[in-house]
């Protein structure tokens, strides 16, 4: 497998670095999409020339929804660069341009001005570049998606425009369903390039299990494709042999006091137990995870583990665990820029503050969490907020506050634009028992 992956690493790094192209379409299936989006997300954090925008974002039926919500997700990704760099004394970047809003503007010239005006906030200079990558994780609507990125390709017979010349855009074809690539190889377009890769499991698998007993490989390098092999294993419910080679695993870590990869393993190791219905000591094993994690301070791992340990705890119905373990989830989601599992964890500590009759604590957290929905476009999660909220000013009398719940709950689901109400306000942590 890491053969495999070097092979797509080496692909993807020479098309950023090239400067002949400014278009990559890759062919994935949804199971490959996940490769190159980890890899994409490592290129991010070790490549300090280039700036990376990655909207794994699914194409529904209608490409104006579809580019809506990417405009959506870069406003939030610019807006939250710009504070930092406001913090650190540098001036405030100009705001997105009326092009990338105007509602008589068609859905695709939308994105392309967005992406022009993403690309003029990156250095001027030959070596600094926009990587935009576009990776729906569902096409829905083949049509819609062509609609949508329509303006992002070269035309066959045109100069190439000079204002893309710091932009690579990568794109995703569906393997199962290809519209782009077909148009491109009808069209012979010499203005962008296509890379077809087989990262189907079959082949992954086939080529760890030879890497894991190649003896060319250093051990540490032969663990790194047991894991994966355990991963896949877990993946495909073969259950006994993920956990069979996670004990491998972790005597393996602990033996090499290796924190990270420790809690990794227990992670592993806890989703296992979960999926087999052993609730309490999956919590146990996503416990002791997070305590590996710790020592290491990493923040995806600690964001993992921290809302399964919560989540965990709910189930169990361990009320005071659980809100206190998704709190700190949800702070360090936030502080990750992902408002989606943000809400989520904020929706099911008002869960766990309800069945302890914190009526106005689950109010708050709701309230707070419904105003992310409408920040980041989460309507399904938006939806089941509302009426949770709806049902607990119901049960506390407050029709005013009801009728407003149940009557947003309806456009939403109707396909209204989500709208922000009011800025969030600092939350109390105090438990209390009054009517919401």
């Amino acid at each position: 497998m890491q053969a495999k992956i070097e092979e797509l690493q080496q692909a993807l790094q020479g098309f950023v670095q090239q400067s002949r192209r400014s278009v990559l379409v890759v062919s994935l299936e949804e199971t490959e999409l996940v490769y190159v989006l980890k890899l994409l997300e490592t290129m991010d954090r070790q490549d300090g020339a280039n700036v990376y925008g990655l909207f794994p974002q699914a194409v529904g039926p209608s490409s104006s929804a579809y580019v809506a919500e990417i405009l959506t997700s870069l406003h939030q990704q610019l807006d939250a660069a710009n504070t930092v760099r406001v913090s650190e004394g540098n001036p405030s970047w100009p705001p997105i341009p009326d092009a990338c809003t105007d509602q008589r503007v068609v859905a695709t010239q939308k994105l392309r001005s967005a992406i022009l005006y993403a690309r003029s906030l990156v250095p001027n200079n030959p070596d600094n570049r926009l990587v935009f990558c576009l990776l729906p994780q569902k096409v829905e609507s083949t049509q819609a998606w062509l609609d949508a990125v329509s303006s992002l390709l070269p035309e066959p017979n045109a100069t190439p425009d000079p204002a893309w010349a710091g932009v690579r855009l990568i794109l995703r074809d569906d393997k199962k369903n290809p519209a782009l690539i077909a148009q491109l190889r009808r069209q012979k377009n010499p203005h962008a390039l296509v890379y077809e890769p087989d990262l189907s499991p079959e082949t992954l698998m086939n080529a760890m299990a030879r890497e894991v007993l190649d003896p060319a490989l250093s051990e540490a390098e032969r663990m790194q494709v047991l894991a994966q092999l355990a991963a896949l294993d877990f993946s495909f419910g073969r259950l006994e042999e993920a956990a069979s080679k996670y004990g491998v695993l972790y005597e393996y870590y602990s033996r090499h006091k290796a924190p990270a990869m420790q809690a990794l393993v227990l992670q592993g190791v806890g989703d296992i137990l979960r999926r087999t219905g052993n609730i309490p000591l999956a919590r146990d094993r996503y416990a002791q995870g997070l305590t590996h994690a710790l020592e290491t301070q990493s923040l995806p791992l600690l964001l993992s583990l921290t809302y399964n340990v919560g989540d965990t705890n709910l189930e169990l119905k361990n009320w005071g665990d659980a809100d206190g373990h998704l709190d700190v989830a949800q702070n360090i989601a936030g502080k990750m820029l992902n408002p989606q599992l943000q809400a989520d964890a904020m929706e099911k500590m008002g869960i766990a503050r309800l069945a302890q009759q914190r009526y106005a604590d689950a109010a708050a957290i709701w309230n707070e969490a419904a105003e992310i929905c409408r920040g980041c476009n989460h309507r399904d999660r938006l939806c089941n907020i509302l009426e949770r909220l709806a049902a607990l000013y119901a049960s506390g009398r407050k029709p005013a506050e009801q009728q407003l719940c149940e009557a947003e709950l309806k456009a939403v689901r109707a396909g209204a634009p989500l709208v922000p109400r009011f800025p969030p306000k600092p939350r109390s942590t105090t438990a209390t028992k009054e009517t919401a």
